[in-house]
């Protein structure tokens, strides 16, 4: 009965995302290009990015899509990324060069 009781239990999980989740420079860079052209290819980032391999940005981009900070649209091919939200490191560093 112990067995099934503790099988029932929940463990204490947090009900919201974290808001501040961490990205690097490069993420950083993808995310404020997503947010500038608002929808844009794996092949654009690429071409913005000549120096990175492709497979490091594809790492960054399933990155971001796990943290839901990116979202991908359409076919495999043809598709697109957009910008769901904005770290707040982010937001902080924008409004401080606004300033």
């Amino acid at each position: 009965m112990n067995l099934n009781k503790k099988a029932h239990q929940v463990e204490n999980v947090p009900v919201n995302v974290p808001v501040n989740v961490p990205v690097n420079q490069r993420q950083k860079n993808i995310i404020l290009m997503i947010n500038k052209y608002k929808k844009i290819t794996t092949k654009e980032i690429f071409m913005q990015f000549k120096e990175l391999n492709i497979k490091t940005i594809k790492r960054d981009l399933a990155y971001l899509k796990q943290k839901k900070l990116i979202r991908f649209t359409g076919a495999p091919k043809t598709g697109h990324y957009e910008l769901i939200r904005i770290p707040n490191e982010i937001i902080k560093k924008r409004l401080k060069k606004n300033d």
